[in-house]
């Protein structure tokens, strides 16, 4: 098709072409036209949005940091166990819209948590080991 310099230009252009293509490509993934922050995916965050916990069960594995995301217009205190009885072992101040609370599990086990402020909004965090976890799929 093409000889000599016509070969040199082409394949100089076509290797810009595909260096070009590759840049904007890079820069679309990692960037927001927005403007507005891009949250970090995690699969160990529990969304509050609407009154209620998203997801409403969370798998994890043990020393797993869960984080709750207030995505609500009002301002909710996550505390582990069931109303009425609390076990001790995180509570949160009162987070507000757009605020995060987290959590570390270090040990197996089924916790159960709930809004002191509406009791009806319930979850569970289940812990499991890296083996338990890998036998279920």
């Amino acid at each position: 098709m093409f000889s000599g310099r016509g070969r040199k230009a082409f394949t100089l252009v076509c290797g810009a072409a595909l260096l070009l293509g590759l840049s904007a490509v890079a820069y679309a993934s990692g960037h927001n036209p927005s403007g507005e922050e891009m949250e970090e995916v995690d699969d160990n965050i529990i969304s509050i949005e609407e009154g209620a916990f998203v997801p409403e069960t969370l798998r994890v594995i043990e020393g797993a940091t869960v984080t709750w995301i207030n995505r609500d217009s009002f301002g909710h205190e996550i505390t582990d166990g069931l109303p009425g009885d609390e076990n001790g072992e995180f509570t949160s101040d009162r987070i507000f819209r757009g605020e995060r609370f987290s959590h570390t599990f270090e040990e197996t086990g089924v916790y159960p948590y709930f809004c002191r402020l509406y009791t009806t909004m319930t979850g569970v965090v289940m812990v499991e080991t890296a083996e338990e976890m890998v036998e279920e799929y």
